[in-house]
């Protein structure tokens, strides 16, 4: 059990936390050695913005819980998550049937 498990429940998958993580560390090291020293001062914001969404992935990522997720899931009355889910009893029973060859 993770730290954050009792906090949040996770609602990403492995794949998902992983893209997550490189695009954020991605993001802000981009915005940090773009900072003013190098881009022109009408471009600061957009350099400010970027390295704090790269933040926010980076962190979702490692914690394995997007906000985003459960908002959306909410406005359209459903749960969204990238986890893979768990198989119901008759799902694991028919796939160890399939997987013995038995009919």
């Amino acid at each position: 059990m993770e730290f954050f498990d009792w906090v949040v429940p996770k609602n990403e998958g492995m794949i998902d936390r992983v893209i997550r993580v490189f695009a954020g560390i991605g993001l802000f090291t981009g915005a940090a050695f773009s900072g003013p020293q190098l881009a022109p001062m009408h471009l600061v914001g957009i350099s400010i913005l970027l390295g704090a969404i790269g933040l926010v992935l980076a962190v979702s990522g490692l914690i394995g819980y997007c906000p985003v997720y459960n908002f959306i899931g909410a406005w359209f009355d459903t749960t969204i998550t990238t986890c893979p889910r768990e198989l119901t009893r008759v799902e694991r029973l028919e796939k160890n049937v399939f997987r013995s060859g038995r009919s």
